[in-house]
């Protein structure tokens, strides 16, 4: 019986706009890290929720 020599990697890269996974990473717990994807419907609703006047 063969042995799969394969990590499981337990931390994912995801969009903290949209929640599209970006990637996975190999670490020794569950993690989860944040960053900017650049799917261009992404993108594009960032650049006008940014022109957009804020409003209290």
């Amino acid at each position: 019986m063969g042995c799969n020599a394969r990590s499981l990697e337990l931390g994912v890269i995801m969009c903290k706009h949209c929640g599209t996974i970006i990637d996975t990473v190999d670490c020794n717990r569950v993690k989860t890290f944040y960053s900017d994807c650049m799917q261009e419907e992404c993108v594009v609703a960032r650049l006008e929720q940014e022109d957009e006047p804020f409003l209290e």
